[in-house]
C-alpha cells in the first residue's frame, strides 16, 4: 500500500513538474513573439515624386496589410495612373487604376518589442484603363509611297488585365508606429484585352509590356500602423 501510495504521488508530481515546464516554456515563446493584429496603412512616396521630374506621369498608390499571425499578412495595393508616351513614329497615352491582392510573410526572427520585416509575398493584380492613341506615322520604305501622318487621336476603352506578382521587400520601423517599407515586384501578365489594331504597351499597376509578358516595379512606402491587441508580458502573468 505504502510502495503504491508512493508511484501515485510520484506520477502525479510528474506531470505536475511538466506541465509547469511546459507552461514556463509556452510563455517565454510567446514573449519571444508576440502576438500582434494590426492594420498597417499607408501610401508609395516614389510615385509623386517620380511626377514631379517627369510630367508625363501622374499616379497615386496606397497600400495596406492586416496582420493574420506572427509572420503571415493579408497585403494589397490600390493605385490610379495617367502617363503619356511620345515615340518617334507615335505617341499615346494610358490611364486607369488596379488593384493588388495576395498576402506577405516575414522571414525575419524579430527581438522582443520589435516589428521590422525582411518578407516575401504573393500577389493577383488587375487593372481597368484606356488607350488613347494621340498621332502616328505610316512606316513605308523607299520613297514611292508618301508617309502618312494621323493626327487624329483614337481613344480605346474599356480595357483590362490581369497578372501575378511575386514581392520581395523590407519594412523598418523608424518612429513608434510609422513604417519605412521597399519593395520590388516581379510581374507575369496572365490575360489582357487589347484595342483593334494596337497593342498595350503599357498597363497600370503592370508597367511596361515586354514581348514575354514580364516586367518589373517597385514601391517606396511610409505606412502608419494601428495596433488592435497586443500579447504583452503582464497579460501573460495576468493569464498565468
Amino acid at each position: 500500500m505504502k510502495n503504491t501510495l508512493l508511484y501515485t504521488i510520484s506520477i502525479f508530481l510528474f506531470f505536475i513538474v511538466n506541465g509547469i515546464n511546459a507552461q514556463e516554456k509556452n510563455i517565454k515563446d510567446s514573449l519571444k513573439t508576440p502576438q500582434i493584429h494590426s492594420l498597417r496603412v499607408g501610401v508609395d512616396i516614389s510615385k509623386p515624386i517620380i511626377g514631379l521630374f517627369k510630367t508625363a506621369y501622374k499616379a497615386s498608390e496606397f497600400v495596406a496589410d492586416y496582420r493574420l499571425k506572427n509572420n503571415s499578412y493579408i497585403a494589397g495595393e490600390f493605385g490610379t495612373v495617367t502617363r503619356s508616351f511620345g515615340e518617334v513614329s507615335f505617341a499615346y497615352q494610358t490611364k486607369g487604376t488596379y488593384y493588388k491582392i495576395g498576402f506577405d510573410y516575414n522571414v525575419y526572427d524579430n527581438l522582443i518589442g520589435m516589428n521590422n520585416m525582411i518578407y516575401t509575398g504573393l500577389r493577383y493584380g488587375h487593372s481597368t484603363f484606356s488607350q488613347e492613341l494621340l498621332h502616328y506615322n505610316t512606316n513605308t520604305i523607299g520613297n514611292y509611297w508618301p508617309s502618312n501622318s494621323n493626327t487624329t487621336p483614337t481613344k480605346y476603352d474599356n480595357l483590362n488585365a490581369s497578372w501575378l506578382t511575386l514581392v520581395f521587400g523590407i519594412k523598418v520601423e523608424t518612429f513608434n508606429n510609422i513604417f519605412v517599407s521597399s519593395s520590388l515586384q516581379l510581374n507575369r501578365l496572365i490575360s489582357q484585352k487589347e484595342p483593334n489594331n494596337f497593342k498595350n504597351l503599357y498597363i497600370p499597376g503592370f508597367n511596361h509590356v515586354g514581348l514575354n509578358a514580364l516586367s518589373a516595379s517597385f514601391n517606396y512606402t511610409i505606412s502608419y500602423n494601428i495596433p488592435f491587441n497586443k500579447r504583452t508580458k503582464e497579460k501573460l502573468r495576468k493569464d498565468e
